[in-house]
């Protein structure tokens, strides 16, 4: 959940950001409501963060948080092991809408830029 909830924040800074004009903040304008939106985001962003780590330092404890620092390389870590194991789908249905609204976020802040 923690990652879901990251990805969602992350698409609304994306949003937030692009919405944002550049003369606000030299002029102390923070009142601005993508301006607000853009820092909570962020904020979301970083205590998920911290929920990651302490989820994954539960679950696996200090090994496994070494095994993500390691630099070693197994047989099975190259790309093209990568693409084949790729699946693009959910396990659960209920999220698909999620997926969704992400990859139309940031469609979204991608497009409005070029019509305004």
């Amino acid at each position: 959940m923690a990652n879901t909830l990251m990805l969602v924040a992350l698409t609304m800074a994306v949003v937030s950001g692009r919405m944002m004009q550049e003369s606000w903040l030299p002029q102390k304008q923070l009142n601005h409501l993508p301006y607000l939106f853009h820092l909570l985001a962020w904020l979301v962003v970083f205590l998920c963060l911290g929920f990651h780590l302490l989820f994954s330092a539960k679950v696996g404890g200090i090994p496994l948080w070494r095994s993500m620092a390691s630099w070693g390389r197994r047989a099975k870590d190259n790309p093209q092991q990568w693409l084949r194991d790729f699946r693009w789908r959910l396990s659960s249905k209920s999220l698909q809408w999620l997926q969704w609204l992400v990859l139309a976020g940031l469609l979204f802040a991608l497009t409005v830029p070029l019509f305004a």
